[in-house]
């Protein structure tokens, strides 16, 4: 960990600002220092911190730039700390990776960071950052050289490769047009070299030459597209000061002062024109006065938006809009930016933590720390001396200290200005704000203006003026290196060392490929590798095309390369990423696909052409598969093919279809962890997102809010608000109609089109057992995991599956709902190992964690222990073969309880059972141990490890049973807001001595009818249908004289209906008489048609006065079983109940009166026919009359 030293010294070449006197200015330097100091010791290098969890976190998961250090260096320099800086100086020699590193960034960020390098280069005269500069300039030229009409792309895809991102749309924000234009020449000057100066020049004279600039051309239009050379149509998009605008028009401002030649002054004008057609936006009414979108020509309504804010500021750098031969009132636009820059931080001091909202709506709440304010003040009170600006500021600074600062001294973001609650994270750009509220108390401090030949770039970053005789040197004999330049792709770079040109251009053309540009193709391979070999020697020629058998026509989509049974691999594309795209096209079709299969493709592909160039493992060469631990949740194995990003998506939304919680930030790091050790074509996950809508009740309009977290699908964010409207009241067609709004916004940004948020069903049919039943597929389920859960389901129930041809009918219904889902995954493998002469088998169906707790709690039955390091080895060797999410073993955790000693819990133990130990051993002891003591020590254990129980036995008052496991499960789920009351489980019995026992009696005759129409129904999976096990099959079509007649036969096919004194355990049927054990004297009987009232009422003082819901009747549907005639199965049903139920039959006479059911009231043989009426679950219900 690196240790910072702070040490004073005055050694810089430019003259440093006086250390402040005033408390206003001291307290935001002290407090920009701890700032930066708990960074330094938590995430030295990175690009964030984390200031809660005192971790790092990068822009791109691989690798950092340094954000941090490059936007708080120049500021540490204004403040005297050159120490630090130093300190800063050798990072940025030693460690800044620009130049090596695959990472993907947006050329903003890219560019502000050069802005900080450059920054504190020229005030401190450190070399050391020079070198960084000139380092990630060159890597941020190819945004620049690729672009047909001048300015940037906006996203670079891979900096050392110089491939720029394929935009997803047409259009990007337009202030990234001006991303590097102050800064690139600004590193001409510094560096001599003319490479800089020439980009930056093209980038702005193509800004000029831009069409669709409104307002006789003094506006831009918020978004645009660089390929066409065009702004948005004014007629149909956007003028916006908070959406960038105002950050252009500050670019044109530096840029004018920057230099002293034509485009420069051609800058300066067009910036004026823009200052005083910007006053268009402003609107002003009772709540206060900010700058509105232009819409469609017309503006907008007064919404307030946090970056508009640096609107009032840019009015001050253009002197108010002052321009020569031009009609103009500086007073009245002095007056308006008064007006909105207090409007701005009105909003800020009305809110409960002092912070503005970034946006004037309820998904604008948080307060992101952002400088424009902050900028603004700074800018109006060096235009007009008034202490008014600073006294403001202060203001800010206090609120900002107050709300945002954290323990240890770093700042937090706010989630919601109004509750006040933190998001774990300090952006660098809190340090611009700092910067500018300090030298804002600093200069009215002094009543000074300082480095007044200094520009203030994006960042607030300090660069040179130019004065007009600097020489720029043409040649660029120092790249070492011959340039491709690609247009629309980015430059191919052949360094001089370089033994094989064909080395370096096949790189480029691969990761132009991963990118997903089309355009570089054979054609542009050889013209590209031609044009190098005749300015030096070449080497060995160009790969050309490997050609391998392949599987069938069509495996590949028609549209891709390889579409054929032979597959050609093209030179433009990597051998390993050739064969992740086809086992993708394989698991998108659901064939399946080994890691096996991978790995020779691969081997005999690199036999055919070279391979060793794209690199070694992890970045270019074939990856292997990584699993990192997800805890508790389990691990993550990402397979050679798949990209870690999406992998993450999926596993984030199948964490969330099974109810579990899984942080944005855990997703992150493990997306870094995977992309520091191979290669990523996406290094950020999506992000969240939230939309508004307005919807019609009929009486009023009212807005709603949809919000998207970064793995859901858009479609299932739109059902969700539609659902949620539709219980709120609002008509269905408005429901739908806002519904299909949030899809289309949401879809314009993200990937629609997956079926992720329907419900998918798949009939199931075997040759020998008929129908087995259905496979379900929910919203968000990845469909492997639905196909191994069907399948887990059959082997449960008994219907089995012959392995030898299980691969096959898997493969069928993966092909069946990878028609209808994207596939992610293939179905798992097999998993074998043998470990202490024992052999661990996971099918490709089986639940690991169930698995390795059977085999764990084998060893521990042999008094043979595994241990924690033993469990980790195999949970990893089972998980690391299987692709995505695996559940596995959780750790060893354990309390102490005071007074009594340590709980301890191992893998294959369940925290409640170990509690419930140590209460028996602590009472046979005469320890006493309190219920709150459980109550915490069950919590505390459960927030370590996943818990399937999260009651203690031993904290009841009252035991509870109930004969049916629907019910059951109902009444366990209506308790669970008391601990008082304990549902026991079927192989749980009570003798009512130590606590109050209750157990629920059921006429057995209904009970036998309902557990036979139950089975007949597909069993404990009927909700999946999975229906295929024997004893359905053999019930399938008969009715209940039928069965009753052959009871041999239904004990053969139904597991023990027959309750024998050696079946009791076992039958499917278990008869009360098990529970009672010889207890009845000591236990308390329910009838069930006086269950809800009587339980009710017993349960009522442990419910917190709230009602305990308790379940309805099992829902079988009883009429397939009895029948046309279902008079005649009365005698059937008795003979059989009397027969094998007796004692479960006078049980039920003696606590509950006559025999008569809820819902079928039994006689003889000769009763007359019954008055048949139907039950609430369309089942008749009988009425005997002796």
């Amino acid at each position: 960990m690196r240790r910072l030293v702070l040490l004073w010294a005055t050694a810089a070449a430019v003259r440093q600002p006086p250390l402040p006197k005033s408390p206003s200015a001291a307290a935001v330097r002290e407090a920009y220092l701890y700032a930066f100091a708990t960074y330094a010791r938590d995430a030295w290098g990175s690009d964030w911190l984390r200031p809660v969890a005192r971790q790092s976190v990068d822009a791109a998961a691989a690798g950092p730039l340094g954000q941090t250090i490059a936007a708080a260096a120049d500021g540490l320099w204004l403040m005297g700390f050159d120490g630090v800086v130093r300190q800063c100086g050798a990072w940025a020699a030693d460690e800044f990776s620009a130049g090596d590193a695959h990472v993907a960034t947006s050329t903003r960020d890219a560019t502000k960071i050069l802005g900080g390098l450059l920054a504190i280069y020229v005030l401190s005269d450190d070399a050391r950052f020079l070198g960084a500069a000139k380092k990630l300039g060159d890597r941020l030229l190819p945004a620049y050289g690729a672009s047909p009409t001048g300015p940037p792309y906006a996203h670079i895809f891979d900096l050392r490769e110089g491939v720029v991102s394929k935009p997803t749309v047409n259009v990007q924000n337009s202030e990234s047009l001006t991303a590097g234009l102050v800064e690139l020449k600004a590193l001409a000057k510094a560096t001599s070299k003319k490479r800089f100066a020439e980009a930056s020049d093209r980038q702005l004279q193509a800004l000029f030459d831009m069409k669709g600039w409104t307002f006789q051309g003094s506006l831009a239009p918020a978004r645009a597209s660089i390929e066409a050379g065009a702004f948005e149509d004014s007629n149909t998009g956007r003028c916006s000061a908070g959406e960038g605008g105002a950050e252009l028009y500050a670019a044109l401002v530096a840029r004018g002062r920057q230099s002293n030649d034509e485009l420069a002054r051609k800058a300066s004008r067009l910036a004026a024109r823009a200052a005083v057609a910007s006053l268009t936006f402003v609107v002003s009414d009772e709540n206060g006065t900010v700058a509105a979108d232009m819409l469609q020509g017309e503006r907008g309504p007064p919404v307030f938006h946090q970056r508009a804010c640096a609107l009032p500021g840019f009015l001050a750098r253009t002197n108010w809009g002052y321009m020569p031969q031009a009609v103009h009132d500086p007073d009245s636009v002095k007056t308006i930016a008064r007006d909105l820059v207090t409007t701005c931080v009105q909003r800020a001091l009305q809110t409960k933590t002092g912070l503005a909202p970034s946006l004037d709506q309820a998904t604008g709440r948080v307060g992101d720390l952002r400088p424009e304010t902050a900028s603004s003040l700074f800018f109006m009170r060096r235009a007009t001396q008034d202490p008014y600006y600073a006294s403001l500021g202060y203001d800010l600074f206090r609120k900002l200290n107050a709300s945002s600062r954290i323990q240890g001294g770093a700042f937090a973001t706010i989630d919601d200005v109004e509750i006040g609650n933190k998001r774990d994270e300090q952006p660098p750009h809190v340090f611009e704000t700092l910067k500018y509220l300090y030298l804002l108390l600093l200069e009215n401090e002094t009543q000074s203006t300082y480095l007044d030949d200094y520009v203030y770039a994006a960042g607030g970053h300090l660069l040179p003026v130019y004065d007009g005789s600097e020489v720029l040197d043409k040649a660029n004999d120092d790249l070492r290196a011959t340039v491709v330049v690609v247009k629309k792709i980015g430059h191919a770079v052949v360094p001089d060392d370089e033994l094989h040109i064909a080395d370096s251009i096949e790189r480029f053309a691969a990761t132009a490929t991963s990118a997903g540009h089309v355009t570089f193709d054979e054609n542009a391979l050889n013209e590209s590798y031609t044009m190098v070999a005749g300015q030096r020697p070449s080497g060995r020629p160009l790969s050309g095309t490997a050609m391998i058998a392949g599987f069938q026509e069509g495996i590949i989509p028609p549209n891709q390369p390889g579409n054929a049974t032979v597959w050609g691999v093209s030179g433009i594309e990597g051998p390993a990423r050739f064969v992740s795209r086809v086992a993708q096209a394989l698991v998108k079709q659901g064939l399946p696909v080994s890691r096996s299969f991978v790995e020779d493709t691969h081997a005999s592909l690199c036999k055919l052409r070279p391979c060793g160039h794209y690199g070694t493992a992890p970045r270019y060469d074939l990856p292997t598969n990584l699993t990192v631990s997800a805890d508790p949740l389990g691990s993550l194995t990402v397979e050679p093919w798949m990209e870690p990003a999406d992998a993450i998506e999926q596993f984030a939304r199948a964490a969330a279809a099974k109810g579990q919680d899984i942080k944005r930030e855990s997703c992150v790091e493990m997306l870094s962890w995977f992309c520091k050790r191979r290669r990523c074509a996406r290094q950020t996950l999506r992000e969240d997102r939230k939309a508004v809508v307005l919807v019609s009740t009929g009486e009023k309009d009212l807005e709603a809010t949809a919000t998207c977290e970064f793995w859901s699908p858009p479609e299932w964010c739109a059902e969700l608000l539609k659902d949620r409207l539709i219980k709120e009241g609002v008509p269905v067609d408005s429901a739908l109609a806002a519904g299909m709004e949030v899809r289309r916004h949401f879809c314009e940004t993200s990937t629609c089109g997956q079926r992720l948020h329907t419900r998918l069903s798949l009939d199931i049919w075997d040759h020998d057992n008929g129908t087995v039943g259905a496979a379900a597929c929910g919203p968000l389920s990845d469909p492997a995991d639905c196909v191994e859960k069907m399948f887990r389901g059959s082997y449960r129930v008994g219907f089995k599956a012959n392995e030898t041809t299980a691969e096959a009918s898997m493969t069928r219904m993966m092909r069946w709902f990878c028609k209808r889902r994207e596939c992610i995954r293939p179905v798992a493998p097999a998993v074998s190992i043998t470990h202490k002469g024992d052999v661990l088998e996971v099918k490709p169906w089986d639940e690991p964690r169930g698995k390795l707790r059977e085999f764990a709690q084998r060893f521990s039955d042999k008094r043979e222990p595994l241990s924690q390091e033993e469990l980790k080895q195999l949970s990893f060797k089972v998980c690391s073969a299987r692709p995505g999410w695996c559940v596995t073993l959780p750790k060893t955790v354990g309390v102490e309880v005071t007074g009594v000693g340590e709980a301890t819990c191992r893998p294959w133990e369940e925290p409640a059972d170990v509690l419930d130990t140590l209460h028996a051993h602590a009472l046979r002891a005469g320890l006493e141990v309190t219920d709150l003591q459980l109550k915490k020590s069950l919590e505390l254990m459960c927030a370590q490890r996943n818990c399937d129980r999260k009651k203690v036995k031993s904290m009841a008052r009252i035991f509870f049973m109930h004969p049916g496991k629907t019910a059951g499960r109902a009444i366990q789920d209506a308790t669970t807001k008391t601990d008082k009351v304990f549902v026991l489980g079927h192989d749980d019995r009570c003798d009512g001595l130590s606590k109050p026992c209750y157990v629920v009696l059921r006429d057995p005759r209904e009970r036998l009818v309902s557990a036979l129409a139950f089975k007949q129904q597909g069993g404990e999976w009927r909700g999946e249908r999975l229906l295929g096990n024997t004893c359905h099959g053999w019930l399938m079509g008969k009715n209940l004289s039928t069965i009753l007649a052959d009871v041999d036969g239904l004990d053969q096919h139904c597991e023990y209906f027959q309750a024998s004194p050696d079946k009791k355990t076992h039958c499917v049927f278990r008869p009360l008489e098990w529970w009672v054990d010889g207890h009845e004297d000591d236990i308390n009987f329910l009838c069930f048609p006086e269950l809800t009232t009587s339980f009710s009422a017993l349960i009522a003082p442990f419910c917190n006065d709230t009602t305990c819901a308790l379940p309805k009747r099992n829902p079988s549907n009883h009429s397939e079983l009895y029948g046309g005639r279902p008079s005649s199965h009365g005698a059937a049903l008795d003979a059989f109940a009397r027969r094998w139920y007796s004692k479960d039959l006078e049980l039920y006479e003696r606590h509950c009166g006559t025999v008569k059911g809820p819902r079928q009231v039994y006689g003889n043989a000769s009763a007359q026919e019954a008055t048949v009426e139907k039950g609430p679950f369309g089942e008749p219900i009988f009425a005997w009359e002796p």
